[in-house]
């Protein structure tokens, strides 16, 4: 038997929708749409988890989809996404040091980008670790959440759209990261923690159109630091590795990557990982970026089915909003 994995798309919005934060689907809102990706899912210890935990969560009878698309095509909107981020920054009482500027540096840009990222970081934590506060399981407005889930994606937009607007590196004609953190009640409790033969499959290719275990974990793991140089990230002993098997996905869409994987790519990205951990002493933090919890990227679930980057880029065009979920086998 084979197992498969399913998400439909619609041209028009389901559930409760913020295009700068998180959109959230409650079990009422699931519906058909016009559009479907599919996913054959590989017969692993991580897949089939994954897959018995989505199973788990469409039969509940609470059922919840918190979702975003992140667009790396907005290198002419750098002043428009700076604006909602200082906006943001303002309303949250944050340093007004923090905001940025259309004529930042590059490097002013990330520093001040880790800082924001560190402090929301911090807030959404002390919200949802709060027993009082149940904002999970609703699709009712929670500003207090709502606004540091928008900072949270506005400044990982920013930096996926700095290369572009700074112009270092080869301009792609189409990137996308599309994230899907589908849950219920009895679905977590079906969570397992990773191990370290888990570990050994994660890959730095994502953007391949495939199906990835999503990162499930507030903060940034070892290799987000790296590739946002927050050194300062280490130092605070805050660095968060992916932990748990959930039912949380990611499709990653980027022209030159599409339906590829390179064995030699992996192994430079060990090594300049590597490099910059040994310059930066980060094993004065208690970091031993040899352990299997640091490994590079995500577990790959599964594998797209019967589309091209075209027909694929189309479809998540005409049809942005993701309106349901299902899994299957044959």
């Amino acid at each position: 038997m084979t197992k498969y994995y399913k998400l439909s798309l619609s041209p028009t919005p389901a559930g409760v929708m913020d295009s700068s934060g998180t959109n959230v689907l409650g079990k009422s809102s699931f519906k058909g749409g016009n559009v479907e990706l599919v996913w054959e899912l590989a017969d692993t210890h991580i897949a089939n988890q994954f897959y018995n935990i989505t199973e788990a969560a469409i039969a509940d009878e609470y059922r919840w989809l918190h979702w975003n698309l992140y667009d790396a095509n907005q290198s002419v909107n750098m002043q428009l996404l700076i604006n909602t981020l200082n906006t943001d920054i303002d309303t949250q009482g944050a340093d007004p040091l923090l905001k940025l500027s259309i004529t930042d540096s590059m490097k002013e840009m990330n520093d001040k980008l880790n800082e924001v990222h560190f402090i929301f970081e911090k807030q959404l934590l002390e919200i949802t670790s709060n027993p009082d506060i149940d904002h999970t399981f609703t699709e009712e407005s929670n500003p207090a959440v709502e606004i540091l889930e928008r900072l949270n994606k506005t400044v990982h937009e920013i930096e996926a759209n700095l290369s572009r607007f700074f112009a270092v590196e080869k301009l792609h004609e189409k990137q996308y990261f599309l994230v899907t953190r589908h849950f219920s009640p009895n679905a977590e409790v079906q969570y397992m923690d990773l191990t370290d033969d888990d570990y050994a499959q994660f890959q730095a290719q994502y953007y391949t159109g495939d199906l990835f275990l999503d990162f499930f974990t507030i903060g940034k793991d070892l290799s987000h630091a790296y590739s946002t140089k927050d050194l300062e990230l280490i130092k605070r002993g805050e660095v968060k590795p992916q932990t748990l098997i959930t039912g949380s996905a990611c499709i990653g869409l980027l022209s030159d990557q599409f339906q590829v994987f390179d064995p030699e790519v992996e192994t430079d990205l060990y090594r300049k990982i590597g490099q910059w951990c040994d310059i930066s002493e980060v094993s004065k933090y208690g970091i031993d970026y040899t352990e299997p919890k640091h490994a590079i990227g995500r577990a790959k679930l599964g594998t797209l089915q019967n589309e091209t980057f075209e027909t694929i880029i189309t479809k998540l065009e005409a049809c942005p909003y993701v309106c349901d979920i299902a899994v299957w086998e044959e």
